[in-house]
């Protein structure tokens, strides 16, 4: 019985003015909101984040016309006091992406308290350049004079076939694959290992291209 009525005391407290009470409690709440807004208001900031890229499909090169993405923020002051850009992230999804250009919508993972208020640029173009390999066959050109009274006699070469593997935008440019050997006044037979270089129809080497194998054994008689 003690115990009954010790609850039904607390809870006649409890009631006792219940409309002025919760009238009391909403004001309490309102002044705290007020305050703390006075006091930690929202305020807005930027950062410059990297721009990652995620679902990369393999087997190509990608390149993006943007390194790196403004993000304008907006949050409690008190939050901005030790955010610093690694706390912010900036990617592109290029899941489903398609060979050649196009633009991707850059999107965002923002920390707690805080409400994005723009993203510059809000797309970045990418360019993805199919992985491709072509077989071509290399040929030597020999520079150079021999040592008076001497004159080449037969150049000859391992193996002509190579592989040329890149960007398909670099690899469809290659023409020729050349090693030089220079003779430098030589006078006896000699062996070398020749460097191969992909070349396009300019006579200037494609860059971005790997030539397999990259030499060629070479015996000038």
């Amino acid at each position: 019985l003690e115990e009954e009525e010790m609850i039904n005391r607390i809870n006649s407290i409890f009631r006792r003015n219940l409309p002025a009470k919760i009238l009391a409690l909403c004001v309490a709440v309102i002044l705290w909101v007020v305050v703390m807004n006075d006091q930690n208001p929202a305020i807005e900031g930027s950062f410059n984040v990297p721009l990652a890229v995620v679902n990369s499909p393999e087997g190509y090169k990608i390149t993006k016309s943007e390194d790196s993405v403004k993000i304008k923020v907006r949050g409690p002051r008190s939050l901005f006091v030790t955010a610093t850009a690694d706390d912010f992230r900036a990617y592109v999804d290029l899941d489903g992406a398609q060979d050649g250009k196009q633009d991707c919508k850059v999107q965002t993972a923002l920390p707690q308290g805080f409400e994005l208020v723009e993203v510059a640029p809000e797309t970045v173009s990418f360019d993805l350049d199919k992985i491709i390999q072509k077989q071509m066959r290399a040929e030597v050109i020999v520079t150079g004079a021999s040592a008076p009274g001497t004159t080449v006699a037969k150049v000859t070469q391992t193996s002509s076939l190579v592989t040329i593997e890149g960007p398909e935008s670099a690899v469809d440019t290659v023409v020729r694959v050349v090693g030089y050997v220079g003779l430098s006044g030589n006078s006896a037979d000699f062996d070398l290992q020749v460097p191969l270089t992909a070349i396009n129809a300019d006579g200037r080497e494609v860059q971005g291209v790997k030539v397999v194998p990259s030499a060629t054994e070479v015996s000038i008689s």
